[in-house]
């Protein structure tokens, strides 16, 4: 448990200037997330400076086939992660939740080969979160980036742009992580 700490927290103080931009940019919520077994976990956030913002906390648990972060995480986690998480029902947390385990796998597909993922409103009714993977030393995803925020500030070409920024921001990170490029997050 020591040990994950200390690597959640490398991860967020290497990603810190990165969300600080993205923050800034989109002036929404920004989560960095991780996978703990069958949940996500926020292991760092930005919250967006907008009176009617989404509800986020560092530490806040959730499902992994819900959401945006959640199911970069599903679509980048190992094959006996899914078949676990398939055993039981998939809860639904709205009416566009994903319950179908045969949609949901197929949707997993397409975030690997998309790079990405769009979600809206499958976890938190009038929600919308646009994440894309960060990516380890390996080559493994070890999180997930996103911008996330009320529907009513949300359309198509919003989605279009936060889609390029998210992807930029996890790359940033990636290459961060792999030493390509110097951090300036203060500790």
């Amino acid at each position: 448990m020591g040990q994950q700490a200390k690597r959640q927290w490398g991860l967020a103080r290497v990603a810190k200037p990165y969300l600080d931009e993205l923050a800034a940019i989109t002036r929404e919520n920004v989560h960095l997330v991780v996978r703990e077994g069958l949940c996500s976990v926020v292991v760092d956030l930005r919250e967006s400076p907008h009176p009617i913002r989404m509800y986020a906390s560092i530490g806040r648990k959730g499902p992994l086939h819900a959401g945006g972060t959640p199911k970069v995480l599903l679509a980048h986690a190992p094959a006996e992660v899914l078949e676990e998480l398939l055993k039981k029902p998939l809860q639904a947390f709205t009416n566009a939740t994903i319950t179908n385990p045969k949609h949901l796998t197929k949707l997993l597909a397409q975030i690997r080969r998309d790079g990405y993922h769009v979600a809206v409103g499958d976890l938190d009714e009038g929600a919308f979160s646009v994440a894309a993977p960060i990516f380890g030393v390996r080559g493994e995803v070890i999180a997930a980036v996103s911008v996330a925020g009320p529907i009513m500030r949300f359309n198509k070409e919003i989605e279009q742009r936060f889609i390029g920024l998210v992807m930029e921001s996890a790359q940033k990170i990636s290459r961060a992580l792999r030493g390509e490029i110097e951090t300036v997050a203060q500790v």
